[in-house]
C-alpha cells in the first residue's frame, strides 16, 4: 500500500512539472529592466508583500487544481471501476477502467490459461474483450451445443451503470452466439464482492458470480458440497437452482435441459417400472456427482421414490415409501401361498440347504417371501411370489476361496473386460478419473477393485467380473481441512494434484502422495507407476502445476 502512494505521488509531482509552463523568459523580455536607476526597496516593500502573497496563493492553487487534475486523470486511466467475470469452464475476469478499457484479462484456472494464451486483451475495449473471449470459447470447443451455458457478472459500485453493463453485455454475448451459430444461455448477474465469495473463488480456482450460485444452493440444500458443485457446469448449477425455486432476480437466464433426457421421458422410465402410476413430483437433483432425476410415483396406493440418470436415463434408485401419512401397505390376504409353501419350493430347488432367513415383505407393491439360504459353503439369496410362488430372484456366492486355487492369469471368456470395467464406473459417476483398477478376488469371487475421484470427492468400488453388477461403491470427501497447512495459503487440494498428475502421465496409477512444505513453500510430493515404470513427481500445490516428473 505504501509503494502505490508513494508511486502516485511521484506521478502528481511529475504531472504539476510537466503542466506548470515555463514563462520566466517571457517574464524577463516584457520586463524592460532599467539599468543604472536606483529603486526605492523600502517604499513598494508593502506592496511587493501584498503581491508576492497573493501570487504565491494563485500558484498555489493552480498547483493543486493541476494535481487533482492528474489524480483524477491517473483515477479515469489505470484505476479499476468494474471487474466482470465470464464463467463456461474457463473462468476469466476482465478488470476495467472508467472509459471501459480493459487494465487486465486475469485467468483463473487452469483452462482460462489456455484459452487466454496468445490473446493481447489488455487495452482494448470491453466489449471487444468479451466477443474475443466467447469467440475463442467456441473455436476451442469450450462452447457447444452440448455446453452451452455462459455466466456473465458484473461488479461495479454504481447500481444504475452496473445494471445498464450488464443488459449492454448480454446481448452482445448474444449477438456473437447467433454468429458463431451457437445456441447458449447466457445468464448474467450484477454482484458486489465479499471477503467470503473471495474465499470460495479462490479455492476452487472458480470467479465470485459462480462462487455465489454454488453459496446459494448449499445454503438452500444442505446435501450439496461446494467441493462437488465447483466442477459443475454452469447449466447444471442453473437447473439445481430451479429445482430448489432459487431463479430470481439475482440472474437473467433460463437454464437448458437438452442434454439430459428430460423430465418427461425419466416420468415415462419410471411408469414403465412401476408398470402404471402417477408421477406426483419430478426434479433434477445431484446424486454422487451426478445429474438425476429424483422424484415420486404413486400406484395403487403405494408410494415409489426414484433416481434416473439425467444422461443414460438407468434407475439408480427404487425404493417404496411405506411410511406416508397417504400410503397403504398391500393387504396380507388368504391368498398368499403361506411360508411352509414357500419354504418349500426353496428346498426343492438346494435339497439338503438350511434356510437361515426368511419373512413375508413388500418389493415394488407385490408381497415376496425373501430369505437367504446355505449349503456346501454356498450361500443364496431368494425372492419368491407371496401369491403365485414364481420365484423373483435367486442368486448365490461362494463364501470361502478355495486354498489350493491359484489366481488365473487370464479371464474366462464370460467375464467382462478391463474397459468394461472401466465403463461401468464411468458411467456412475461421468467425468471421473480412475486411479486404480484391478482383477481381483472376494470371497472366491472374481472383481474388478479400484478406486476414482471427480472434484474432491474419492469413490471406492468393486464389480463383478462375470456380471457387472456393482458390489461395493463407497464415496468420500476429500476436504482441504485434512490437510496440515493455512487456509489462507490457498492451497490446491489433493484430487487438483493428482489431475495434474495423471494429465502429464496418462493411464498411470498413483502409488502415494502427501502435502509437504519447505521454507513456507508447499509442494504435493509422491509416486507413480505406469506401465510397470515407477514415477517420482512433485507438484506446486499453490498453482497445482508439475514441477517435477522423473523415472525412479
Amino acid at each position: 500500500m505504501a509503494s502505490n502512494r508513494k508511486e502516485l505521488e511521484n506521478r502528481l509531482k511529475q504531472a504539476v512539472y510537466e503542466q506548470t509552463p515555463d514563462v520566466l523568459p517571457q517574464i524577463l523580455s516584457a520586463r524592460k529592466m532599467e539599468r543604472g536607476k536606483v529603486i526605492d526597496m523600502t517604499k513598494n516593500f508593502e506592496n511587493k508583500k501584498k503581491h508576492t502573497v497573493r501570487n504565491w496563493a494563485i500558484g498555489a492553487a493552480a498547483a493543486l487544481v493541476l494535481a487533482v487534475g492528474a489524480y483524477t486523470g491517473y483515477q479515469y486511466q489505470f484505476a479499476v471501476d468494474t471487474a466482470v467475470s465470464i464463467d463456461v469452464n474457463p473462468s476469466i475476469q476482465l478488470e476495467v477502467n472508467r472509459s471501459e478499457k480493459v487494465l487486465s484479462a486475469n485467468a483463473l484456472n487452469e483452462d482460462a490459461e489456455v484459452l487466454l494464451e496468445g490473446m493481447e486483451l489488455k487495452g482494448t475495449n470491453l466489449k471487444t474483450a468479451v466477443n474475443a473471449v466467447i469467440g475463442s470459447m467456441v473455436q476451442n470447443g469450450y462452447l457447444t451445443d452440448d455446453t452451452n451455458s455462459i455466466l456473465l457478472t458484473v461488479d461495479n459500485s454504481d447500481p444504475a451503470k452496473q445494471q445498464a453493463l450488464q443488459k449492454e453485455l448480454t446481448e452482445g454475448i448474444n449477438a456473437s452466439l447467433k454468429e458463431l451459430s451457437v445456441s447458449g444461455s447466457v445468464f448474467s448477474q450484477s454482484l458486489t464482492a465479499t471477503e467470503e465469495l473471495e474465499a470460495i473463488a479462490a479455492k476452487y480456482g472458480i470467479s465470485q458470480g459462480k462462487a455465489y450460485w454454488i453459496q446459494k444452493l448449499c445454503k438452500a440444500d444442505s446435501t450439496l458440497s461446494p467441493d462437488v458443485l465447483a466442477a459443475l457446469s454452469i447449466n447444471d448449477l442453473a437447473l439445481l437452482g430451479e429445482a430448489r425455486d432459487l431463479s430470481d432476480d439475482d440472474y437473467i437466464g433460463i437454464a437448458d435441459d437438452s442434454a439430459y433426457i428430460g423430465t418427461e421421458k425419466a416420468s415415462q422410465i419410471a411408469v414403465e417400472k412401476a408398470g402404471g402410476g402417477e408421477v406426483v413430483k419430478i426434479e433434477m437433483d445431484l446424486d454422487d456427482g451426478v445429474m438425476v432425476y429424483e422424484g415420486d410415483l404413486v400406484k395403487d396406493n403405494v408410494k415409489y421414490e426414484f433416481d434416473i440418470d439425467a444422461t443414460t436415463g438407468k434407475i439408480l434408485k427404487w425404493e417404496t415409501d411405506m411410511d406416508d401419512d397417504d400410503v397403504t401397505p398391500p393387504s396380507t390376504s388368504d391368498k398368499v401361498i403361506g411360508e411352509d409353501k414357500a419354504k418349500e419350493i426353496v428346498l426343492k430347488k438346494i435339497p439338503g440347504a438350511t434356510i437361515t432367513e426368511f419373512k413375508l415383505d413388500e418389493d415394488d407393491g407385490r408381497l415376496v417371501y425373501e430369505g437367504e439360504a446355505y449349503l456346501n459353503q454356498t450361500e443364496y439369496d431368494f425372492e419368491i411370489n407371496a401369491v403365485d410362488g414364481t420365484v423373483l430372484k435367486w442368486e448365490s456366492e461362494t463364501k470361502n476361496k478355495p486354498a489350493a486355487t491359484p489366481k488365473p492369469t487370464t479371464k474366462p471368456a464370460s467375464s467382462i473386460s478391463l474397459d468394461d470395467a472401466k465403463n461401468i464406473v464411468l458411467k456412475k459417476v461421468p467425468g471421473a478419473t480412475i486411479t486404480e483398477i484391478k482383477l481381483d478376488y472376494d470371497d472366491g469371487r472374481k472383481v474388478y477393485e479400484g478406486s476414482a475421484y471427480k472434484g474432491s470427492t474419492e469413490y471406492d468400488f468393486e464389480i463383478n467380473a462375470s456380471t457387472g453388477d456393482i458390489i461395493k461403491w463407497e464415496s468420500e470427501r476429500m476436504d482441504d481441512d485434512d490437510n496440515e497447512y493455512p487456509v489462507s495459503s490457498n492451497i490446491v487440494t489433493e484430487a487438483k494434484a493428482r489431475e495434474a498428475v495423471l494429465n502429464k502421465l496418462p493411464g498411470a496409477t498413483i502409488l502415494s502422495i502427501e502435502l509437504d512444505e519447505d521454507d513456507g513453500v508447499y509442494v504435493y510430493e509422491g509416486d507413480a507407476k505406469k506401465d510397470g515404470v515407477e514415477y517420482e513427481f512433485v507438484v506446486d500445490a499453490k498453482t497445482g502445476k508439475v514441477l517435477e516428473c522423473h523415472k525412479d
